[in-house]
């Protein structure tokens, strides 16, 4: 058994493969707040599913629903799910999701003839328990009544709804439900059925009245994002005294299907018969049949126009549930090596004792609890569960092989897997996995770590989807490549099917939190000589760019020297992704934001642009890599000196070259030569950094700008070398004959 988050939609053959347990874990609040959504449609927010898409299965789900009660929504389900039972009997599901009695009496299953009802489904986590819930009427439509009492609507929540629909799509073709209408909100529950849905039928009848209410309903359904979901169903079309159809479609200019009244209708609801069955040449029954083959040829547009607060505010309603697959993910194999790790501990007893701990945390832990694996509660209730499924299967460990099995499966169950140990080890600063290897680089030094390995492919998948699971990002065939930003801060970049050859594989760069100036000095990066230079030019409000190569430290660098800003000074920091932890008390952070179908992108240059109205004393950039350089130079040379930024470069000498690349990406026409005197004029100096051939990470150089300078006919930036490490001494030397900056330096206390 394994934890499954729904993050995209699988194919059935692959659920069957899987043999696992799902876990929906719904959103908890505002601390899961991730907008930054990859290329594709978006099929989460807040953790609870926003798309036809997010559910796994082939069956199609049809919601019923009305602008006020009584303008038909449950006449139509009903027949609607009887033509469609005619072809595929036991196939078709109804569900009343409208409160207490409509569908029940319609189809003539009173509760002293049938006691099975939707709350029934509170107790369904198996696939091979759905028909429990379900009554087979003899028209072949499979019924899940409403509520037997009134008392009891107020249980009809979201996470039923949503666990029940998991459940019935991979078992069904279709799936109606009868939704009451969705104008009346978050005090309903039928947004979780909306959102989910494929088709959307809107009954609304010729009256002034339905007409009325029906604009508030459609504007409650577009904030779920529900546009090119909806059908509109005019509803007895030609009745006496109604509006006429065509000036319905008219002056709402909506495109309709009209079901003509019929008194046939009415007389068969008396008799709780279905039109559709008993009276099929009934114009209403013709109708119906149109309406009918469209839904089945339905294709759902993408979600968009989603109002994320309206989301927000829906998904704290939700909590979690778990939905009971097949107990088997674990080969013999597997389960034997992992048992040769734990003395006394075989393949057999292994797999037992898995699955009893997998079953008691469902139960025991609360949603959020199941996200920190490392959590002291969290823990203590993993070993008191261990320890008692080892007493009742009878299995005799020892204290050290308990301890052992505690962590196996803490890392297993609730973590990340075999790579779990190195997201708490401050050392570890890299994690490169595959399915069959796993390396991480730990005190600058890569290497292989022997004897941990993902089970398979659908291993690795899956531990990178629970990586994700706050992110509410995709990660499939259709979306198999995926860059963000994970719970503690780290860098996620993983690629799947079909871009990665050799199967899923990801790189995680972790930021240490522990490193400080202090830190610096002890592992030699810098000196306290050169530490005292860069923090007076920190005070001295110099504009600085950081240079080096990917992983030589720059944001560390960049970390640890901006910490020397003066505590009054506001700071507002751009980034893509955010990685910087800066230790001040006056940060106000921005983050990029790729293009999705549902949002535009926010590019770094946008939030420059917005950082620099948001009068800040500096403004400090992550990292410049295009357009973004021109507004960033032109912050520095405007009121904001003392900012800092970082480039990739091989030298500072290349970071000056690079910057002047990277400001005619902006597209604004400016002559060579007019960019090299802006680069000269807003930057004051360039630090680089590197990881030399051992793994260390230093600074190399400090340069001072020092004007411009014509080298065979071509403008560049002159740089005048301040500070040289020198490997063979190890030390960091002023090599300077001169300083342009003396007397600044000077004034501020430092003499060289």
């Amino acid at each position: 058994m394994a934890f499954k988050n729904f993050l995209g939609r699988k194919g059935k053959q692959e659920q069957e493969e899987q043999q696992e347990f799902l876990l929906w874990q719904a959103g908890q609040g505002e601390h899961q707040l991730n907008l930054d959504l990859g290329p594709g449609e978006a099929t989460h927010l807040y953790n609870i599913p926003v798309s036809p898409k997010a559910l796994p299965g082939t069956g199609k789900i049809i919601v019923a629903q009305s602008s006020t009660e009584g303008d038909g929504a449950t006449t139509l389900a009903v027949n609607l799910a009887g033509l469609l039972a005619i072809s595929s009997p036991e196939r078709v599901v109804l569900a009343d999701l409208a409160g207490y009695g409509a569908v029940r009496a319609r189809m003539g299953l009173p509760t002293g003839e049938c006691l099975t009802n939707i709350l029934d489904w509170e107790d369904i986590h198996s696939p091979r328990d759905t028909k429990r819930g379900l009554f087979c009427h003899s028209s072949g439509v499979m019924v899940a009544p409403g509520v037997v009492h009134y008392d009891n609507v107020e249980k009809l929540n979201p996470d039923l709804i949503f666990k029940m629909l998991t459940l019935l799509k991979e078992q069904y073709d279709f799936i109606i439900l009868d939704c009451p209408p969705a104008g009346a909100g978050i005090a309903s529950v039928s947004w979780a059925a909306l959102l989910v849905a494929d088709v959307i039928v809107t009954v609304f009848r010729p009256d002034r009245t339905s007409l009325d209410h029906l604009s508030e309903n459609n504007g409650f359904v577009l904030r779920l994002g529900c546009r090119g979901r909806i059908l509109h169903v005019l509803n007895q079309a030609g009745m006496p005294g109604g509006i006429r159809a065509a000036d319905v479609e008219n002056k709402l200019a909506l495109k309709n299907i009209s079901l003509p009244y019929s008194v046939g209708v009415a007389e068969e609801n008396n008799r709780r018969q279905m039109v559709v069955l008993s009276k099929q040449r009934d114009d209403y029954s013709k109708a119906l049949q149109l309406i009918s083959d469209k839904v089945q040829t339905f294709e759902p547009g993408e979600s968009q126009g989603i109002d994320h607060d309206l989301i927000k505010k829906l998904a704290q309603r939700c909590s979690g549930f778990l939905i009971e697959d097949r107990e088997e993910v674990i080969n013999d194999g597997d389960a034997a090596k992992i048992g040769e790790k734990i003395p006394g501990l075989n393949a057999e007893k292994y797999i037992e004792i898995r699955g009893y701990v997998q079953k008691a945390l469902s139960s025991m832990l609360k949603p959020e609890e199941k996200t920190r694996s490392r959590d002291p509660i969290v823990r203590s209730k993993l070993r008191s569960i261990v320890l008692r499924g080892l007493m009742e299967s009878s299995i005799p460990l020892g204290e050290a092989a308990s301890q052992a099995l505690v962590e196996e499966l803490g890392n297993d169950l609730l973590g990340y897997g075999p790579i779990e140990p190195f997201f708490h080890d401050p050392e570890v600063t890299e994690i490169k996995a595959a399915r069959d290897i796993i390396r991480i680089e730990k005190n600058g030094r890569e290497r292989v770590v022997e004897g941990l390995r993902f089970r398979d492919e659908n291993h690795i998948r899956d531990i990178v989807e629970r990586m994700l699971a706050h992110t509410g990002r995709k990660f499939d065939r259709s979306t198999p490549r995926v860059n963000a930003r994970l719970v503690d801060g780290s860098r996620l970049i993983a690629h799947t099917d079909p871009v990665a050859v050799d199967g899923t594989m990801f790189t995680i760069r972790r930021f240490r939190k522990d490193m400080t100036i202090e830190n610096l000095m002890a592992r030699k990066v810098i000196s306290q000589d050169v530490m005292e230079f860069l923090k007076l030019a920190v005070e001295l409000r110099l504009n600085m760019v950081v240079s080096g190569g990917t992983g030589s430290g720059k944001t560390t660098f960049l970390n640890c020297i901006a910490s020397f800003i003066p505590e009054h000074e506001s700071i507002v920091t751009v980034e893509d992704p955010a990685e910087l932890q800066l230790q001040h008390p006056n940060v106000r952070r921005l983050e990029a934001r790729p293009a999705t179908n549902e949002h535009e992108e926010i590019s770094q240059r946008e939030l420059v642009k917005d950082g620099l109205r948001m009068r800040p004393d500096r403004i400090v950039v992550g990292e410049v890599r295009g357009e973004e350089t021109f507004d960033m130079l032109q912050a520095m040379n405007t009121g904001h000196q003392g900012s800092l930024t970082t480039a990739h470069a091989n030298s500072a000498r290349h970071c000056t070259k690079r910057l002047v690349n990277m400001v005619q990406m902006a597209g604004m026409d400016m002559p060579f030569d007019g960019i090299v005197e802006q680069i000269a004029d807003a930057v004051d100096l360039f630090v680089h950094v590197l990881r030399d051939s051992t793994g260390q990470r230093r600074m190399d150089h400090i340069c001072e700008v020092a004007g411009v300078e014509r080298m065979e006919g071509v403008l560049n930036v002159k740089l005048n070398t301040l500070w040289q490490y020198t490997p063979g001494s190890g030390a960091f030397n002023w090599v300077a004959k001169e300083f342009f900056r003396r007397e600044q330096f000077k004034n501020g206390g430092w003499v060289r």
